[in-house]
């Protein structure tokens, strides 16, 4: 089962607080807790600045992808018209006898 981010957090303060639970003595608890709290917060930061700056990574190529498959749909819906264009052209002045098709 996969587990979510957020459960995967709370698993692993209570591992680190169980394991402070056990080891330390309960006036050391409290004050352990206090800086327990500040280090999970710092973690918790750096890990989310981390995310952060892989998913602007992730973003950025994303949107780079996309900017370069919107231009080549550009330059293939550009081709397109101008191929029409020509062959309606060239029937038009094959229509208007400016094209000589008795080869």
């Amino acid at each position: 089962m996969k587990q979510t981010k957020l459960e995967r957090e709370r698993e692993r303060e209570r591992e680190y607080l169980g394991e402070i639970n056990e080891t330390l003595a309960p006036p050391i608890k409290a004050a352990a807790a206090e800086v327990d709290g500040d280090v999970a917060l710092k973690l918790y930061t750096e890990d989310r600045k981390r995310e952060m700056r892989n998913s602007e990574s992730a973003n950025l190529k994303r949107r780079e992808r996309n900017r370069y498959l919107k231009r080549i749909e550009r330059e293939r819906g550009e081709l397109e018209r101008r191929r029409k264009w020509r062959a309606r052209a060239a029937a038009q002045a094959t229509a208007d006898g400016l094209i000589d098709t008795t080869r």
